[in-house]
């Protein structure tokens, strides 16, 4: 069985790749793109820019919707501790603060998931953006434990 011209395979696994990352079907990559990563200096400094740009919008097209969920999940966290700080004197306060710290662990589960999916650039960029708002929601609802002490 002869094998497929370097192009035809390299386009192959392009299609590939940009199925994975839900890239649009009229994504083209531009034809530096297809050469086989054999060495740096196979590009031209452009080239090298422009390929580490379309790594950038490829690795932004996977980032962006796990940042949308996780901002999804920490309202719904701030929703359910404030219900059961609400619940504090009540019959209800076990069950709501139990919800609150379940939907939080969610929260901190894919903050950490995403982490561990990005580079290091945008892992810092990242933490500096919406590191503070987690740890502080950690911290919320570490005072639910507090709110069941006192009564």
């Amino acid at each position: 069985m002869a094998a497929a011209p370097v192009g035809v395979a390299a386009k192959a696994s392009t299609a590939t790749t940009a199925a994975k990352f839900q890239v649009s079907s009229s994504f083209q990559a531009p034809s530096f793109a297809m050469r086989p990563f054999c060495s740096v200096s196979a590009y031209s400094a452009e080239e090298t820019l422009k390929l580490v740009s379309l790594l950038l919008v490829l690795e932004r097209t996977i980032v962006l919707p796990q940042i949308d969920a996780i901002n999804d999940k920490f309202a719904e966290a701030r929703d359910e501790i404030e219900m059961a700080t609400e619940d504090a004197e009540t019959v209800y306060f076990n069950e709501s603060a139990e919800t609150a710290r379940e939907v939080t662990n969610e929260c901190i589960t894919l903050w950490k998931q995403l982490l561990e999916k990005v580079s290091p650039e945008t892992k810092v960029q990242l933490q500096r953006s919406m590191g503070l708002k987690l740890e502080q929601l950690k911290e919320e609802v570490k005072l639910l434990d507090h709110l069941h002490d006192d009564h």
